[in-house]
């Protein structure tokens, strides 16, 4: 096994930023990747919104969504994706 040395932008303590999406089919997994593509991605996160964390967001429990973490600030084209429902500061 090869070792490999973590990237600087990983390592560095700079703010990190969540987008949330909604996922209904793999091409919104597709879609949100390819506008993602400009940030320094640090982390991706597919799953399900249980109860606790719905009151917070306007989905339904169960719901797949998708977690985006990056570096950087996020446009407002991104963020005002209509599958975006939460940008957080991770």
């Amino acid at each position: 096994m090869k070792v490999v040395e973590v990237p600087d932008h990983l390592k560095a303590d700079t703010s990190k930023n969540c987008l949330i999406f909604t996922i209904d089919s793999y091409n919104d997994v597709m879609n949100v990747l390819t506008q993602t593509d400009q940030y320094k991605l640090t982390n991706l996160k597919l799953g399900t919104v249980d109860r606790e964390f719905v009151t917070n967001l306007s989905v339904r429990e169960g719901q797949r969504v998708l977690a985006v973490e990056f570096t950087g600030v996020p446009d407002a084209g991104l963020s005002a994706n209509p599958k975006c429902v939460a940008n957080l500061d991770c």
